[in-house]
């Protein structure tokens, strides 16, 4: 890769120093020399005098010169010299390079280098460099990351048995950043046999880091017994963000809003592995604005990576981290675009982290004495999870939810293909707001829920493993309060559908649920409703059918009892369609038949079977409704607790259905008209 092309020496006599010129190429580049060193005598081994060396060279812009003396030229030993260098821009140096030189590094394109150093002869394979000063001048790196700058850099190295420091500073956008850091002794890398047999062994070994972008700042300090392994860390973390949005510019994304963060940690290699094999967090302390958590994480990587994490969180508010997450822009789309296309399925298609769970290993332990989600605080929260053998179990959860506890535990095994999963959850008694915020019911609801689920299914998908799901749930609530709009939201679309008022029934106002139940089994996908019923002082409603998991499809019949103008109206609404649009009619009597086999209170009236569901006069008597005075809550609660206590619902307020209004919309009897004819 170097061809001499030329080089040319005079000397006035054998003991007369040599003066030379010379050139090279490498590559296509040039390369120049020019200067003195001693006699020519003197590489025959005659005289003891020093061999004095003042050399000039160029290349690619980029000059060096490199003087002092060697004792013994004939062997090319005893030397002892100063470097000095100047890089105008390291660009054009790297380009100037063969790339098999540089080994496919790229290196930064920095500006305005000098570069010195002091080499000497130390009888061993690598010479003693000391009185190393590297700096470079303003550079702008906006090909490394976009809107970064350099204003100076500065590393200085004693020697190679000595640590040495790098500062540096510039912006990053228009955010000023700066630099400073020892770092350790570089012999601590370097083989014992390079080095002379009377070198101490190596040691104290500390490194310390400072660096701050805009108020932001980090701090590393403290040791690395090993640094030639990385074995042996501990480093003290000191992470300090006054406004973690305000960093958004230099991130390049919208982050979150949250302030004054504070992190505390000491950060080492567990086991002595070296941080290339492990990285552990030791005596985490993180506080902020509305969070505060601790503990200890390792991470073990290799062909098995495990996680082993003991987190206690003391308090996080949910609603206001969530709240300061920062909103996603939608993606501008030309004028003419067609709208987008509405999800095909309520489940989204997404694939199980199977992969994963064959390879890794996990142990992680969560305890937190508060969180605030939905505006209730849960506290006592209790959770371990195992990854082991390609087996995730999380065993036990609890937690002290508003109202009661909740337990629950649940696996998935990846070792099968495809996987497989269960979920077993019980709580006595949550809080209603945040249970139906859940499911995208933000209005007003006060009291509280009994949940029961105990399901398994298979599959890598989600949507495989909903459609194949084998279980019960279970969901029981008595005495509670909701806003009229939440029942306008679950069920005005069936009312409306068959000419109800919907209206009454979901009017803005508090309405008193003196109870709600439901029981789903399951079984390979495929769920039967085996109670559906509400009884409030707006609406009765019962109901059954089914429900495909596999395609979202829905096969329910719902029978809402509504008061219109003094009158009990009761008409059988079947539901079909998909859980993204489901679709309503008036339900036939084979389908009420099939609904009431496994779900109670769906039968027709007496007078109506008498009559035929199916004729005029049997659709005017089930509008007319059912007079059974007959309580609807004990059946239906009972079902939905699978056996389990529960607070009885409180005593019906009167004989009659629930009033759903004192008067009739001057379009009741119109509604009802098109409810018998279907209209």
């Amino acid at each position: 890769m170097i061809q001499l092309t030329r080089l040319t020496g005079q000397a006035s006599s054998l003991q007369a120093p040599l003066h030379l010129t010379g050139a090279a190429a490498i590559g296509a580049t040039k390369l120049t020399m020019q200067g003195m060193v001693g006699p020519v005598a003197r590489l025959t081994g005659s005289g003891d005098s020093p061999w004095p060396v003042d050399l000039n060279f160029g290349f690619a812009g980029a000059s060096a010169t490199l003087q002092g003396k060697v004792t013994r030229p004939q062997n090319a030993s005893g030397y002892d010299l100063a470097l000095n260098a100047t890089i105008p821009a390291l660009a054009s140096l790297t380009a100037a390079l063969p790339p098999s030189w540089l080994g496919g590094l790229s290196l930064p394109p920095l500006q305005n280098l000098s570069l010195t150093a002091r080499i000497a002869d130390q009888g061993a394979k690598l010479p003693a460099i000391s009185n190393v000063s590297l700096k470079a001048g303003a550079a702008d790196l906006s090909s490394l990351r976009p809107g970064l700058t350099l204003a100076a850099l500065d590393l200085e190295l004693p020697g190679l048995d000595r640590s040495g420091t790098l500062s540096a500073k510039g912006t990053l956008g228009a955010m000023p950043f700066a630099l400073q850091g020892n770092f350790t002794a570089p012999s601590a890398f370097i083989p014992a046999n390079w080095l002379p047999a009377s070198t101490p062994p190596a040691g104290n070994f500390a490194e310390s880091l400072n660096a701050s972008l805009g108020n932001a700042s980090l701090s590393l300090t403290g040791g690395i017994a090993t640094p030639h392994t990385l074995a042996g860390a501990a480093l003290a973390l000191s992470l300090s963000i006054p406004d973690l949005a305000a960093l958004s510019p230099a991130a390049g994304t919208a982050l979150p809003g949250w302030k004054n963060i504070s992190v505390k940690t000491t950060l080492i290699d567990p086991g002595g592995q070296g941080l290339d094999h492990a990285i552990g967090f030791d005596s985490l302390a993180a506080n902020m604005d509305n969070a505060s958590f601790g503990g200890d994480a390792s991470l073990s990587f290799g062909a098995t990576p495990k996680l082993e994490l003991d987190l206690n969180i003391a308090q996080a508010d949910i609603d206001a981290l969530a709240a300061a997450w920062p909103a996603a822009s939608a993606p501008a789309t030309p004028a003419t675009s067609p709208a987008a296309a509405p999800p095909a399925q309520l489940v989204p298609d997404i694939a199980l982290p199977v992969s994963l769970l064959r390879r890794a290993s996990a142990d992680v332990m969560l305890h937190a004495d508060s969180l605030t989600y939905g505006k209730a605080t849960y506290s006592a929260v209790q959770a371990h999870a195992v990854l082991n053998k390609a087996v995730l179990t999380i065993s036990p959860l609890t937690a002290q939810l508003p109202g009661g506890a909740i337990t629950a535990s649940a696996s998935l095994d990846a070792s099968t293909d495809p996987a497989s999963a269960s979920v077993k959850l019980n709580a006595p008694a949550l809080a209603l707001g945040p249970f139906l915020h859940g499911f995208g019911v933000q209005n007003m609801a006060e009291g509280t829920v009994q949940v029961r689920l105990d399901a398994s299914g298979h599959g890598n998908t989600l949507p495989a493993l909903l459609g194949s799901v084998t279980g019960q749930l279970g969901i029981a609530s008595v005495n509670g309060v909701v806003d009229g709009r939440v029942i306008g939201q679950i069920f005005g679309g069936a009312l409306q559908s068959v000419g109800l008022p919907a209206n009454l029934a979901g009017a803005q106002g508090p309405v008193s649920v003196r109870c709600a139940a439901l029981r789903l089994d399951a079984q390979n996908g495929t769920g039967t409703v085996k109670a559906l019923t509400l009884d409030s002082s707006r609406l009765l409603l019962q109901g059954g059918g089914s429900v495909n998991f596999a395609d979202e499809t829905l096969g329910l019949v719902l029978k809402p009892r509504l008061a219109v103008g003094g009158t009990n109206v009761t008409v059988p609404v079947q539901v079909g369609g998909t859980f993204l649009a489901p679709r309503y009619s008036l339900a036939p009597e084979s389908a009420v038949r099939a609904a009431a086999a496994a779900a109670s209170g769906l039968a027709a009236n007496p007078v109506q079977k008498a009559l035929g569901a199916n004729t005029l006069l049997g659709q005017v008597a089930g509008l007319l409704g059912n007079d059974s005075h007959a309580d609807v809550c004990p059946a239906a609660l009972s079902l939905a607790r699978m056996g389990a206590p529960g607070p009885a619902p409180a005593a019906p307020a009167s004989a009659s259905a629930p009033a759903a209004g004192n008067s009739a919309p001057a379009n009741g009897p119109r509604n009802l008209l098109q409810g018998i004819l279907g209209q």
